[in-house]
């Protein structure tokens, strides 16, 4: 018997014809214990406490009829993948008459509890289930067939119908992460769901054949095997139906843990964690996290290029995020070096030695187009500083004089920026 450990529980949101979004709850084996799998493609057993994290964003869908790609399935086999446009989603609305090229005298359906179409042919789907939504031509009908390939109308001795499957605009899904794949399980009522899977976080999924371990399922009865996440990597995912679809969602192991001396900052309408010590052991970090509401976390690097530290200074300014100061892994120097990012994952080392004076668990703010770091621990000098210097760039700084810096304490102060002034709190 095979087995694994990690329980991902996601919930997934169609926003109807506009923007979408996934989310999760995480919760480990609630047995704490490992749980058989009845499948034989199924994983050896996982180590370790893991728990699973998962993330989102959003995407807009798509406004043509339909849609298509020559793919690649995880087999590897090239597929052609094809969004129908009777794949809807409860709460979804869309006008049958904009899909025909003949004047209708009446509509109807054939199933009102789950699809309802109104006398100017706009379609209401009201809940998951099967519909028949029926024009009904004038006395002078002329169609052809072949101006609806594709579009999932079918043209009638009497006009054009067009048979709806609904699905629910929200669902579930659990995930057993495992060493060398996850076993996804989906509720029953999205059956026909187009699930796409990649280790590429910008992964455009409609041509998942050329993204890192690009794969694509259609959700059925039986459970589906995927690749992309295993104990060791973070997979990113991806559904459709229709011509609606969530957002990306992030799967992964890691486990976001304690720690005390990070650098924070919002940038982008994130929050961001960077390195920071285990438990005040000195035991540093150089990974990077970012949420959108603290709930959910997406680790963004294990290693950061920067490497471990200890107390940094994390800043937004000018459309980048900013590492500055922090204590080295050895705990043996502090750093004079300057990091920029644009995106939270990619660094570029603005400066190796910049001349502000080095320390760590200083104060930071940005404030007026302006970079602010105050006071910290300096390791050269054993002792606590009581300055504060700004800059404009991150490379050369100016030291504010002294005599207009009131007295404080760095590890009973705070540093910020609100109503065009910059406060400084503390003893």
């Amino acid at each position: 018997m095979l087995y694994k450990r990690l329980l991902q529980k996601i919930s997934c949101i169609f926003f109807i014809a506009t923007l979408v979004a996934c989310g999760s709850d995480t919760a480990d084996d609630p047995n704490n214990s490992q749980q058989g799998s009845s499948s034989s493609n199924s994983s050896s057993s996982s180590g370790g406490n893991s728990s699973s994290s998962s993330s989102s964003s959003t995407s807009s869908s798509s406004t043509s009829s339909s849609s298509s790609a020559s793919s690649s399935s995880s087999s590897g086999e090239p597929v052609e993948y094809e969004a129908f446009i009777s794949d809807r989603v409860v709460n979804e609305e869309f006008s049958m008459a904009a899909l025909l090229d003949f004047d209708v005298a009446s509509y109807e359906s054939s199933n009102p509890a789950v699809a309802t179409v109104a006398n100017d042919g706009i379609v209401s789907i009201l809940s998951e289930g099967n519909a028949v939504i029926t024009a009904h031509a004038t006395n002078n009908f002329k169609s052809s067939a072949e101006n609806y390939f594709k579009t999932g109308v079918e043209i009638t001795q009497t006009g054009a119908q067009i048979e709806i499957n609904s699905i629910p605009s929200t669902f579930g899904v659990t995930a057993w992460v495992g060493e060398n794949n996850t076993e996804f399980y989906f509720d029953q009522s999205v059956t026909g769901l187009d699930f796409f899977s990649s280790r590429d976080s910008e992964c455009d999924f409609f041509n998942y054949f050329s993204c890192l371990m690009g794969q694509y399922h259609v959700v059925g009865q039986t459970t589906i095997i995927d690749t992309a996440t295993t104990l060791s990597n973070a997979g990113y995912y991806f559904y459709n139906y229709g011509l609606n679809r969530t957002g990306n969602s992030y799967l992964s192991s890691a486990r976001f843990a304690e720690r005390s001396n990070e650098a924070v900052a919002v940038f982008k309408d994130k929050m961001w964690v960077i390195g920071g010590n285990i438990n005040n052991d000195f035991t540093s970090l150089a990974d990077i996290w970012s949420s959108t509401d603290g709930n959910v976390w997406v680790r963004e690097t294990e290693q950061a290029p920067f490497g471990a530290r200890i107390g940094a200074n994390l800043i937004s300014l000018n459309n980048k995020l900013w590492i500055v100061n922090g204590l080295s892994s050895t705990q043996q120097t502090n750093y004079t070096d300057l990091w920029s990012t644009t995106n939270g994952r990619d660094w570029v080392r603005e400066s190796s030695s910049i001349n502000l004076p080095e320390r760590y668990a200083a104060l930071s703010a940005s404030f007026n187009g302006k970079m602010f770091v105050a006071g910290g621990w300096s390791y050269a000098r054993d002792n606590w500083l009581y300055d504060m210097w700004y800059s404009d760039d991150g490379i050369s700084w100016v030291q504010v004089p002294q005599e207009n810096v009131p007295a404080f304490e760095t590890n009973h102060a705070s540093l910020l920026a609100q109503g065009n002034k910059l406060w400084l709190f503390g003893d």
